[in-house]
């Protein structure tokens, strides 16, 4: 089967009860940033679509998925990929993906690994890289993996700040190693001098008298404005 008759046959799934309250399956979408012609396919492995991606049938393409694209993807230097996720359909209320579901999807990511060959594997959250340990060990025996964590939880917990500033620099080494194991020469790291700062308001630093001054912190480079 051609990649466009995978995507097809799966946009009609009826494999799981998934079916009855989706609008549209998200089979994947493709990554591309001025790619080369030796640049390593990744594939990018979410867990679950939200709303947006129920309505517009496209991974990541939420408030996450703008996370993962601009903040991660792009910092790191990945020029061409896959983005996908475990289950090709919304569950109710965004809620965690059942194992029946993840078993009913499993092979649409089967044939997706088969159809496009990737390089090497990003899992993104915890229940991707769950998966990833028992299900796609097969299809990535001797290939480079890395697994970060779901952008969801930076907006948990109020991204952008500086504590989330942190987190989102130490995801975006993870895929540059990544990319290093596949031959890549790592993107010029972010630093603080000559970056022309966006700052925006990260927090309140706690005063000894009790009180609270907000700062800011450069949504590029995470520099503590100060």
């Amino acid at each position: 089967m051609t990649l466009r008759e995978h995507v097809n046959k799966w946009r009609a799934c009826d494999g799981c009860g998934l079916a009855t309250v989706r609008n549209l399956v998200v089979v994947f979408s493709p990554w591309k940033t001025d790619p080369q012609e030796d640049d390593p396919l990744i594939l990018v492995v979410g867990e679950a679509p939200g709303k947006r991606e129920d309505r517009t049938g496209d991974a990541f393409v939420g408030e996450s998925g703008q996370i993962l694209r601009r903040d991660i993807l792009v910092p790191a230097g990945v020029k061409l990929g896959i983005i996908t996720n475990v289950l090709g359909c919304r569950p109710p209320n965004n809620r965690d993906p059942l194992p029946a579901e993840i078993e009913a999807c499993a092979g649409r990511l089967d044939e997706l690994v088969e159809a496009v060959k990737p390089d090497g594997l990003l899992t993104v959250g915890r229940i991707s890289t769950r998966v990833k340990a028992y299900h796609w060990r097969q299809h990535f025996d001797g290939r480079p993996t890395a697994s970060i964590t779901h952008p969801a939880a930076l907006l948990r917990d109020g991204h952008p700040n500086a504590k989330t500033m942190r987190t989102l620099r130490a995801q975006v080494a993870k895929v540059k190693n990544l990319l290093k194991k596949l031959g890549v020469r790592p993107a010029d790291d972010t630093t603080t001098e000559g970056c022309d700062h966006d700052w925006v308001q990260a927090g309140r630093w706690v005063l000894e008298d009790g009180g609270r001054m907000p700062f800011n912190a450069c949504a590029k480079c995470g520099l503590l404005e100060g």
